[in-house]
């Protein structure tokens, strides 16, 4: 680990066994920045939640190391965040209780103010008494990641979280994400099997092989922000990431 990497993943493994033992990744390694934004891509199958799971410190069983600022991950922990592809909201509560749920232990009058200033940031004030059968697909997951911030996290890892949400919303979701991420300065590990999406989102794409699963190629994305989907540019990233998926 060199002194610059806030994030270390050493020849990491993960071997499944029963009836049908198989290996889902095999020594993966690499370093993060803090403050990056790490996009993980690669098709199904290749190991791509498996690795997130472990990074996140949810899989504690497998070989090699994941340390984040020099501390050994081994189980989950308030300085991370995660965010599935469901938005796994607790139906019986409000949109309020659902993102304070994590806020356990801390005075009434800062929970408080914990929850409105994050509801706040994901645009749902109006919405803080209403319950997730009354939210859309998109305002679900803007609760989920919420309540993921309220802990205010220093890494937050998402694994697919807008794939099941139909195109506007999730272009929508996508620039919300990206001033979320300007005002808190997180790092972000994010799958997803979007290319266009890696390459709005992203500094680096980090592109998978499968069977085993293992880094292909790690692709820088310097292209500046706001990003234009039509540019000469995106396009030409686009093409980089799509070559290195299905050609090389």
């Amino acid at each position: 680990m060199m002194a610059n990497d806030y994030i270390a993943v050493d020849n990491v493994s993960r071997t499944f066994t029963g009836d049908n033992t198989f290996t889902a990744i095999q020594d993966i390694s690499f370093t993060m920045e803090k403050g990056e934004f790490l996009c993980i891509v690669g098709q199904s199958g290749c190991g791509k939640s498996t690795l997130l799971r472990i990074m996140s410190g949810i899989d504690p069983v497998h070989e090699g190391t994941v340390t984040i600022n020099g501390n050994l991950v081994t189980k989950p922990d308030k300085t991370r965040g995660m965010v599935f592809q469901e938005a796994r909201l607790l139906d019986w509560m409000n949109v309020s209780n659902n993102v304070g749920f994590p806020l356990q232990g801390i005075p009434k009058e800062e929970k408080t103010k914990l929850i409105e200033e994050y509801i706040s940031l994901v645009g749902l004030t109006d919405f803080k008494k209403s319950y997730p059968r009354e939210l859309s697909g998109g305002m679900a997951q803007r609760v989920s990641i919420a309540r993921a911030l309220v802990n205010r996290p220093e890494v937050m890892f998402m694994d697919e979280p807008f794939g099941a949400l139909d195109y506007m919303t999730k272009i929508n979701m996508q620039n919300e994400l990206l001033k979320i991420r300007e005002k808190s300065q997180m790092t972000v590990i994010f799958v997803t099997h979007d290319i266009d999406e890696a390459v709005y989102l992203s500094n680096r794409i980090l592109v998978m092989s499968k069977n085993p699963g293992k880094v292909k190629e790690i692709i820088v994305n310097t292209l500046p922000f706001p990003r234009d989907r039509n540019s000469e540019e995106f396009m030409n990233i686009r093409k980089q990431v799509y070559d290195c998926f299905f050609i090389n």
